[in-house]
C-alpha cells in the first residue's frame, strides 16, 4: 500500500488537463444518473455514471462512489473534496507512471538519467528541515542550554563560596584559586557556545535566505528539493519519524532529473567583474555552510519531485 507523503498536484493538474483535455469541474448526483446514462464534462465529451453516483473524474475514469441518497450533500463538505482530490491526483499519478513506462521514459538509477529524465527510485534518505534548525538558534535556546551545561560548575562555584565563609585564612586563598579557575573555564565555555551560535546564525543568515526552500530530501548524491504546500503529513512529523540514518527506510520518489549542483547562486549576474565579486563572496560562503552541514556537494544530482511515498506492500 502507497502512503504518499508529497504530491506535486500542480504537476498532476497539468497532466491530467493535457492527457484527459481539462480537468474535472462538476459534480454529479447519483439520484440524477443511473448506471448506463451520460453527462457531459468541461472538454465536451461524455462520461459514464455509477449506480451508486460519482464524480465526472477524467472521463469517468475516477469515480468516488457513496450512497445514493446523500450523496449530494456529502460531496459539499471540504473533507470530502479533499478525499476526492487526492484521490483523483493518486490515480492520475498512477497514469503517469504508467504513460513514463509505455514511453520508456522512466529510468530505474540515478546514473542512467539525463538532465529533463524521469526516474522512479527506490532509497534510504533524511529529511532536511532549515526552518526547524533555524529556529534551534535562538539566543533563549542558547540560554536554556548554556543554563544545563554550566549547571554543575555553578554548583561547584556556590559550594566553595559556603566553603569559603568559615575556612582558614589559608584555606580560603586556595579556595579563592578554585574558584577564579572554575570561573575562567565557564567564561570559556560561554564564549565558545556563543561564537559557535554567532557563527552558525550568520552562516543561516546568509546561506538558507538564498536556498529556494527550506526542505530537503537527502540520499548520498541526491538531493531533492521539497515545496512545504505538496506535504500531505506535517513536516516536523516526519521529521522525527524518519530523520535517522536508518538504512531500512526507503521511500519512493519518482521524478525529474535537473541537473548537477554546481553554486548556489551564479556569478555572472553583472557585466562588471567587480560586482560579480558579491556572488562569488555568497558562493564562499556556501562553501563553508556545507563544509559544516551535511547537505549537498558539487556534482550532486538535484531532482524536482512529483511525488514522494512509502511502499509497504500491504497491498
Amino acid at each position: 500500500m502507497k502512503e504518499m507523503i508529497y504530491m506535486d498536484s500542480e504537476f498532476i493538474n497539468s497532466f491530467i488537463s493535457q492527457v484527459y483535455d481539462g480537468l474535472p469541474v462538476n459534480l454529479e448526483s447519483g439520484s440524477k444518473e443511473s448506471n448506463g446514462e451520460h453527462a457531459t464534462d468541461q472538454s465536451g465529451e461524455k462520461s459514464t455514471t455509477s449506480t451508486q453516483g460519482s464524480l465526472l473524474f477524467l472521463k469517468g475514469k475516477y469515480n468516488y462512489s457513496t450512497d445514493e441518497n446523500n450523496q449530494h450533500s456529502v460531496m459539499q463538505t471540504q473533507e470530502t473534496q479533499e478525499i476526492i482530490s487526492k484521490k483523483m491526483h493518486d490515480n492520475a499519478l498512477n497514469d503517469f507512471e504508467e504513460y513514463l513506462v509505455t514511453e520508456k521514459k522512466l529510468k530505474t538509477t540515478i546514473e542512467d538519467a539525463k538532465n529533463g529524465e524521469y526516474v522512479k527510485l527506490t532509497i534510504p534518505f533524511r529529511f532536511i528541515d532549515y526552518k526547524f534548525l533555524r529556529s534551534l538558534y535562538s539566543k533563549k535556546i542558547l540560554d536554556s542550554m548554556l543554563i544545563f551545561t554550566n549547571h554543575d560548575t555553578n554548583e561547584s562555584l556556590e559550594f566553595l563560596e559556603n566553603e569559603a565563609k568559615n575556612a582558614s585564612k589559608d584555606q580560603k586563598n586556595e579556595i579563592k584559586h578554585q574558584i577564579k579557575h572554575l570561573r575562567k573555564e565557564l567564561e570559556e565555555t560561554n564564549k565558545g557556545a556563543e561564537h559557535g551560535f554567532n557563527l552558525m546564525n550568520a552562516m543561516f543568515d546568509v546561506v538558507v535566505d538564498a536556498l529556494p526552500t527550506n526542505y530537503y530530501l537527502k540520499e548520498e548524491n541526491i538531493l531533492i528539493p521539497l515545496k512545504e504546500k505538496y506535504f500531505r503529513e506535517d513536516i516536523r512529523m516526519l521529521s522525527f519519524k524518519y530523520n535517522f540514518d536508518n538504512q531500512a527506510n526507503l521511500i519512493t520518489i519518482i521524478g525529474k532529473v535537473t541537473g548537477k549542483f554546481e553554486r548556489l547562486i551564479d556569478e555572472k549576474y553583472f557585466r562588471d567583474q567587480d560586482l560579480n565579486q558579491y556572488p562569488q563572496a555568497l558562493n564562499e560562503t556556501f562553501k563553508e555552510f556545507v563544509k559544516l552541514v551535511d547537505f549537498i556537494s558539487n556534482e550532486d544530482y538535484i531532482i524536482s519531485p512529483v511525488a514522494l511515498y512509502f511502499d509497504d506492500d500491504l497491498i
